[in-house]
């Protein structure tokens, strides 16, 4: 699950971190939402909203071998038959 958080600042002047994982029945699935529910909680606590972010170590990649999976079938696992597909 990809998890989000958010930076807004206060009347002072310094940045405060909303983290999502306390609200409850309002943890985002996207991060336009996690942009929405930042903005309501930073105007209902009288902070102005900054910017929103995805958890780098939450996010999903294609993997090496998925990318190459159809030059790989053409091939051969150990690149025999590289001349031949070409």
């Amino acid at each position: 699950m990809t998890k989000f958080y958010a930076f807004a600042i206060n009347n002072d002047g310094k940045t405060e971190v909303i983290n999502f994982e306390d609200m409850g029945t309002k943890v985002p699935k996207y991060l336009a939402q996690a942009e929405q529910i930042a903005k309501e909680y930073a105007t209902k606590n009288g902070l102005v909203f900054k910017s929103a972010h995805v958890e780098n170590n939450t996010l999903k990649g294609g993997k090496t071998l998925t990318k190459f999976k159809k030059l790989r079938s053409q091939t051969g696992s150990n690149g025999k038959n590289f001349a031949k597909a070409l």
